[in-house]
């Protein structure tokens, strides 16, 4: 299968102290990932003994499992597990405001001539969990699982669609701090989500992370609001731009996830389709197949009978932005262009020694980087220095190479 999250991943925690990066293999967050394209399946099935698993994730687009806690054994020694619904809140969509210009403006180029679609496509994602959201996990490891059943259900999604699709997890980011200059939380705590996508585009595009992402999605514990005909609307559920994935300035999306475990799937699934292309079922729409009474994914209304799959007009959308070179950044997965995966790729398999400051230097090539001893890590990490041109400087754990 392919991977969910790039071989080096960036976990990033953001407090009232500033902002620590560390960097793990992926792959030890995807040895025990299970998928099911056919039935939506989205599990983390973990080996607790000889015949005995531990599961939790989706098992479809209704329902999702996991242990029972502190809970008795079967007589057969196995883990009692319980299935749950998952719960899909009422609401609906909006669209960014700058989206129907900007859909316009590339249709417009469009006509002048495309290219055929790729054979896939692969969206590289940084992922942002805001400090409600963030909060209800108990552990880093919670977190990251969590996330990364998460985007994987997503992902999965993106694969009924012709070209199929993928998403990578580059960076999940975790914030333990309210006060953060890239969102707008109003005093009553709610989320003002159309200005959280305009403070994100201004706040964070010029990251090195950042720009090298394909889109950027923001996951919220709180109650999203937005303008609505100059009222303000808390029924609002998510926000994005139409085709603005690759876009530095528009590949950013903001959806709620807090009803529960997985509640915010769908408004993902949603948002990540504004950001390939669609536009909402019904609009500028006259054939039956794409009436928002249908309930397809696309639709402006939550919870539609058929809210696990796309419309034919969004699958036309999606080839049309796939077939244009706005979505260039989304067909070049294979290569990587103008990124490495450091450090194992650049260190010649028969050597035994490295030069800790360079292996520093591999991960952090456009910052200051350099090696800090610390006596008291333990021997399978680096510790990195990095000096930024105010004079200010932190420090990231990196793995060592075998």
């Amino acid at each position: 299968r392919k991977h969910l999250c790039w071989r080096t991943l960036s976990l990033r925690e953001e407090r009232e102290g500033g902002i620590t990066d560390t960097y793990v293999n992926g792959a030890l967050y995807e040895r025990h990932l299970y998928k099911d394209v056919a039935n939506q399946a989205s599990l983390i099935v973990t080996p607790r003994s000889e015949g005995i698993y531990e599961v939790v994730g989706l098992l479809n687009d209704t329902h999702r499992i996991e242990p029972l806690a502190y809970s008795e054994r079967s007589a057969a020694g196995r883990i009692q597990h319980r299935i749950s619904k998952v719960i899909v809140e009422d609401g609906i969509y909006a669209l960014a405001n700058e989206a129907g210009d900007q859909f316009e403006e590339r249709a417009s180029t469009l006509e002048k001539g495309s290219q055929p679609p790729p054979e896939n496509f692969t969206i590289d994602l940084y992922f942002i969990s805001d400090l409600k959201h963030t909060e209800t996990f108990k552990d880093n490891t919670k977190h990251i699982e969590y996330v990364t059943l998460f985007v994987l259900s997503v992902s999965l999604h993106l694969q009924q669609l012709t070209p199929p699709g993928s998403i990578v997890i580059k960076t999940i980011h975790g914030t333990y701090t309210r006060d953060l200059k890239y969102m707008k939380v109003m005093r009553d705590g709610r989320l003002l989500a159309d200005d959280t996508l305009t403070l994100l585009s201004n706040q964070t595009w010029n990251s090195d992370t950042v720009r090298r992402s394909d889109a950027v999605y923001l996951a919220t514990g709180r109650d999203a609001t937005y303008y609505h005909n100059g009222v303000l609307s808390s029924a609002v559920l998510g926000l994005a731009y139409v085709k603005g994935a690759c876009n530095p300035r528009l590949k950013f999306a903001v959806g709620e996830d807090k009803g529960g475990p997985f509640s915010g799937v769908h408004t993902a699934v949603h948002e990540f389709g504004h950001l390939l292309g669609a536009h909402h079922d019904g609009v500028n729409q006259s054939i039956t197949a794409c009436r928002q009474q249908n309930g397809y994914i696309m639709s402006p209304i939550a919870g539609g009978t058929r809210n696990y799959l796309f419309s034919l007009c969004s699958k036309l959308a999606f080839r049309e932005f796939l077939g244009s070179s706005s979505s260039n950044c989304l067909k070049d997965g294979k290569s990587q262009k103008g990124i490495a995966f450091l450090p194992y790729d650049n260190i010649a398999k028969n050597i035994s020694l490295i030069n800790a400051t360079k292996y520093c230097q591999q991960y952090f090539p456009y910052s200051n980087a350099s090696y800090d001893w610390d006596p008291t890590a333990d021997v399978c990490s680096f510790r990195c220095k990095i000096a930024e041109k105010n004079g200010n400087s932190w420090h990231a754990e990196l793995w060592a190479p075998n």
